[in-house]
C-alpha cells in the first residue's frame, strides 16, 4: 500500500471524536493547516433533543435517542449475540461462553493458561478441544478478541484483514512474530537485514501496523458503566415518505484548509534552501490531509446511501423490516476491499427514527435468508398462532407460510429465546 493509502485507511477506522482530535493536533503542528470550520457536530449531539417513536414491539417512547441506545453495548453482550448463532453443541457454548467471562478489559484471555486446566476438567475436554473452541471465540468481531497476547491480537488481525497481495500478509505477519521489540525500540536494522525489504518498505508495513490494527479489541465498547459520547456521523430521516440522509461530519463537522500567508512565504525568493524545503514538506503533508478528509466524506456517502436504499423499509417501518446486508455485498458494489468497508462501518454512529445506532448494526448477518430479530418476531408469531402445534409441526409452517427450512432443535431454540413455552403449555385453557 503506497502511503496515501495508508493514511486513508487510518482516516476511514478513526470515530469522528478521533478525527477530530486528529485534526486539531496536525493542525497545530502543521503551518499550513489552518481550521477552516469549527466543530459543531458534537455540541449539536449533546443539546439536540432527539425524538425517537415507538417501534414494532410497542415499547414506550424515549426522550432522546442517546439516552435510548446508551450508545455502545458491553463486549460481552456484543460476543454472546454472536455466539447464539454458532452451531455448536450445549457444553461447547458453554466453554465459549467461560471464555467470554474471563476476557480482561482489552478482549484478552491474559490467564489462558490457569483457564484451559480448569474448563479441561469442569468439562471433562481434551486440550485441543479447548484450543479448538478459543479459535472460534478468535473469529468473533471485534477482530483480535480471545488474544492471548498482544502478538497474538494483532496476527488474528492480519490474517482476517483482506490484502490484495499475498507477500503483503506474509511480510506484515512475520514482522509481528519476530520484530515487535524490534519496532518498539526503533531498531530498524534488525528488520531489513531479516525481513530483506529496505527501509521505506519497512516504515510502510510500520506505518500500516500503527494505523489499521487494534492492540485493544475492546477499546469501543462500554467498561463499568462508563458510556463514551456517541457522535452521529449521519442522519436519516423521513420527510413525505420519504427516507433523507445527511452526512453530519461534512455538513457540521470541522475542516481545514491551506494557508494564503505561508503559501506566501513559499513563493519569497528571498527564502533559503532549508525553509522552502520544510514549507514544502509542510504543504504537501497539508493537502494530503485535506485530500484524505474529503475522501472520507465522499466515500462515507456513498457507503451510507447504498445502506439506505437497502434498508428503505426499515427506515420507513421499523427495526423487524431490517434487511440481511453483508459488507461484502457492500464491497462488491462500491467496488472497494470487505476490510476497507469494515473500518468505514467502524465506531460511526447513525441517527435514526428509532434512536442513534451504531452504523454496523445496518448490515446484519443473514439466517436462513432473514435477519436474527426477523426470524425471532416469525417464530413468535406462529407460536400464538398454533399454540396446539409442537415445535416438529411448526418446522412445517415455517418450510410452507415463510419457506424457512429449520430443524425442530433449532426452532425450539428461537421458541426459548422469544420466551414462548412448549404446545403442552400454550394450549392449555386460560
Amino acid at each position: 500500500m503506497s502511503p496515501v493509502m495508508i493514511q486513508r485507511m487510518s482516516h476511514f477506522g478513526m470515530s469522528y471524536d478521533d478525527l477530530v482530535h486528529h485534526v486539531q493536533t496536525s493542525s497545530q503542528d502543521n503551518v499550513f493547516l489552518k481550521i477552516s470550520k469549527a466543530d459543531s457536530l458534537k455540541s449539536y449531539s449533546s443539546h439536540r433533543s432527539l425524538s425517537a417513536r415507538q417501534d414494532y414491539a410497542g415499547e414506550e417512547e424515549f426522550s432522546t435517542a442517546v439516552d435510548r441506545q446508551a450508545s455502545v453495548e458491553t463486549l460481552s453482550d456484543h460476543l454472546l449475540k454472536q455466539l447464539d448463532f454458532e452451531q455448536l453443541p450445549y457444553i461447547e457454548k458453554q466453554i465459549v461462553e467461560r471464555f467470554i467471562d474471563h476476557l480482561d478489559s482489552r478482549g484478552y484471555l491474559s490467564n489462558y493458561s490457569e483457564l484451559k486446566d480448569q474448563i479441561m476438567s469442569d468439562f471433562s475436554v481434551s486440550s485441543r478441544k479447548v484450543g479448538e473452541l478459543l479459535k472460534v471465540l478468535q473469529t468473533f468481531e471485534p477482530e483480535g478478541v480471545g488474544a492471548r497476547t498482544v502478538k497474538e491480537c494483532l496476527r488474528i488481525q492480519i490474517r482476517e484483514y483482506n490484502f490484495q497481495s499475498e507477500e503483503i500478509r506474509e511480510a506484515l505477519d512475520e514482522l509481528v512474530q519476530d520484530h515487535l521489540d524490534d519496532i518498539a525500540n526503533q531498531s530498524y536494522e534488525n528488520i531489513t537485514e531479516s525481513l530483506g525489504y529496505d527501509e521505506d518498505e519497512i516504515n510502510g508495513l510500520i506505518q500500516f501496523i500503527r494505523d489499521n490494527l487494534n492492540p485493544n479489541p475492546a477499546s469501543e465498547f462500554k467498561h463499568d458503566g462508563h458510556t463514551n459520547h456517541v457522535v452521529p456521523s449521519f442522519k436519516v430521516s423521513l420527510e413525505n415518505g420519504e427516507v433523507v440522509m445527511q452526512n453530519l461530519e461534512e455538513e457540521k463537522g470541522i475542516n481545514v484548509s491551506i494557508s494564503d500567508d505561508y503559501l506566501k512565504q513559499l513563493d519569497d525568493p528571498n527564502l533559503d534552501a532549508d525553509s522552502k524545503s520544510f514549507l514544502e514538506a509542510q504543504l504537501a503533508s497539508a493537502r494530503q490531509l485535506i485530500e484524505t478528509i474529503q475522501y472520507r466524506h465522499e466515500n462515507l456517502s456513498r457507503l451510507m446511501t447504498k445502506i439506505v436504499e437497502r434498508q428503505d423499509a426499515y427506515f420507513k417501518l421499523g427495526e423487524i423490516y431490517l434487511e440481511p446486508l453483508l459488507q461484502k455485498e457492500l464491497a462488491e458494489s462500491l467496488e472497494m476491499a470487505p476490510s476497507t468497508i469494515s473500518r468505514m462501518c467502524s465506531s460511526k454512529y447513525v441517527e435514526t427514527p428509532y434512536g442513534v445506532i451504531l452504523l454496523r448494526n445496518l448490515c446484519p448477518r443473514e439466517y436462513f435468508g432473514k435477519t436474527a430479530i426477523r426470524i425471532e418476531k416469525i417464530v413468535k408469531d406462529i407460536c400464538q398462532r398454533y399454540p396446539e402445534l409442537s415445535d416438529q409441526q411448526l418446522v412445517a409452517v415455517l418450510r410452507d407460510e415463510h419457506q424457512i427450512k429449520m430443524a425442530r432443535r433449532t426452532v425450539t431454540k428461537y421458541r426459548h429465546q422469544v420466551g414462548e413455552e412448549s404446545s403442552r403449555d400454550r394450549s392449555k385453557p386460560t
